[in-house]
């Protein structure tokens, strides 16, 4: 498992490792993996509630969320590198009717 997330820091194209994996485990990989939260994030009174959910729980690379539909959420995380791992989730955690799940991870060189 660890492998297949360390090639993604060379831009290969294989992040499976962590796709459709609740978020809270794909983030303990990704932390393993020597990946960092990203600094640089919208305060907190800039952010949505169940932004505010993951910042309170301390998960400081939370970029937002959106208010409604399925919840999708933005997070970011830096290597040592210099490169930025952005992770979509969607999913509520606070309602705990579903779990949040990470549909989308890219590596970039920039937050965006």
């Amino acid at each position: 498992m660890l492998i297949l997330l360390t090639a993604c820091t060379s831009l290969q194209s294989n992040q499976s490792i962590i796709m459709d994996v609740s978020y809270h485990e794909a983030r303990k990989i990704i932390l393993q993996n020597g990946w960092k939260p990203a600094g640089g994030m919208p305060s907190y009174n800039k952010i949505g509630a169940l932004a505010h959910h993951f910042r309170d729980i301390g998960y400081a690379e939370v970029q937002d969320c959106a208010g409604d539909g399925l919840s999708p959420c933005l997070f970011y995380f830096q290597n040592a590198k210099g490169e930025y791992l952005k992770i979509g989730t969607v999913g509520e955690d606070e309602g705990k009717l579903l779990y949040p799940r990470v549909v989308y991870a890219a590596i970039r060189d920039k937050i965006d």
